[in-house]
């Protein structure tokens, strides 16, 4: 047996995906774990969580069991819990124990004040690569492929897309993707995700859920990124997001992010998710607005009035340039793959929430010059195009923090 105080293996929530190890070191752990086969359980904490969470995001990987062990204290908002052991979601109280018989383990999750335990299955999940790649590498290091795959989402539901590794309660879940035919833009399918708080907000801040692949760009014409999408009703302490990520081979060089919603200023996990795909370690909530004083993050805000749908088109290149006042100054990046996204996030607070569907998702080079815009409507270029609220109140919060101990002012 291996303990360790971190996870190994995704855990489902977006706040799990960056506090956690550094990339490069996680790595190197998991294959030392795992190369000879001799550790059979590997046994962590850091999460906070019921049983019924523990039993379903342990899992197993190339033979070995990781199993996320219950807390002691009150858990994080997975949302469920077996009926026996509900007492404990407000206070904590579980622990887990191994039984030994030779090589034979069994493990029990318990609750003080239950006699009886649960009794881990042996047969978990098997978690491979393909599941979540962003857990294996930076987005940086993808291999792309050559064309964005199933943008109208008609191929096989989601095939072509990678989905983020979230987890789905066994009712009511607070994350979902799928392919539906209840909107489209065209064709008979469109892409609906969707975010939302889910049980207690202890622990709990914002969270995502997305649809992404790395590809190619067009060498030839214009890159034109296009996409369409549509909300039923518009979001509540949430929204949604179109954007990408422009890379060389190996490094990240921008990132786009044309989004929707109210309250970003409550959202720092999303920063923080965003920066560590990209660089394999730890950053900062104010990652975003960092990337738009380097003149290396650019947004938008989308209108999100329901019941429509809203066609989004960038000419990569023309936007770049515009925005940065120069001709040329795309071409000088030589950028030639790009991580794309489409996705929801919502903050802690109950009954945030936030759905949008998405459809008609290309990649493609134009030879005209197309002017990037929303509907026909001009992107415009402003003083606003570099700054965005997504970190703001916990930036706000820690420069008040400095005040209060007689520092100076906080620049982020």
């Amino acid at each position: 047996m291996f303990f360790t105080h971190l996870h190994l293996v995704p855990q489902g929530l977006t706040q799990l995906e960056w506090y956690t190890f550094r990339l490069e070191l996680r790595m190197k752990l998991l294959d030392l774990i795992t190369e000879h086969g001799n550790v059979k359980y590997v046994i962590n904490g850091h999460v906070h969580n019921g049983i019924k969470a523990s039993v379903k995001m342990s899992c197993i990987y190339k033979g070995t069991r990781f199993i996320t062990s219950p807390t002691i204290i009150e858990g994080r908002n997975f949302g469920e819990e077996f009926a026996k052991y509900e007492p404990g979601l407000p206070v904590g109280g579980y622990y887990i124990t191994a039984d030994f018989d030779d090589e034979d383990v069994t493990l029990k999750g318990w609750l003080v004040g239950v006699e009886k335990p649960y009794v881990y299955p042996k047969d978990l999940r098997v978690f491979t690569r393909n599941i979540e790649p962003r857990w294996f590498e930076r987005v940086i290091d993808f291999r792309p492929t050559d064309k964005l795959i199933n943008g109208g989402f008609e191929k096989s539901g989601l095939d072509g897309w990678n989905t983020t590794y979230r987890y789905i309660a066994d009712e009511d879940p607070a994350f979902l993707w799928e392919a539906t035919d209840r909107h489209s833009k065209s064709g008979s399918y469109s892409a609906y995700v969707q975010t939302k708080s889910k049980g207690r907000v202890f622990w709990a801040r914002d969270d995502m859920t997305g649809l992404y692949q790395v590809v190619k760009v067009p060498q030839k014409g214009n890159p034109v990124l296009r996409a369409s999408y549509f909300v039923e009703n518009r979001p509540i302490n949430g929204g949604g997001f179109i954007r990408f990520n422009a890379m060389t081979d190996n490094e990240f060089k921008y990132l786009t992010m044309c989004k929707w919603g109210s309250n970003k200023n409550k959202s720092d996990y999303l920063p923080r998710s965003v920066g560590y795909e990209i660089h394999g370690w730890q950053q900062n909530w104010a990652f975003l607005q960092q990337m738009g004083k380097q003149k290396r993050g650019m947004y938008w805000h989308m209108p999100d009035d329901p019941g429509q749908w809203y066609d989004l088109e960038i000419n990569i290149r023309e936007l770049y340039d515009r925005a940065h006042q120069q001709a040329g100054a795309f071409d000088k990046l030589g950028i030639n793959k790009l991580f794309v996204q489409v996705g929801t996030w919502s903050n802690r607070e109950q009954g945030s929430i936030s759905g949008a569907y998405f459809d008609d998702v290309s990649l493609e080079s134009s030879s005209a010059n197309i002017i990037s815009n929303l509907n026909g409507a001009e992107l415009l270029i402003n003083d606003w195009v570099f700054s965005t609220r997504f970190g703001q109140d916990l930036i706000d919060s820690e420069a008040r923090r400095e005040a209060r101990r007689g520092g100076g002012f906080v620049d982020y």
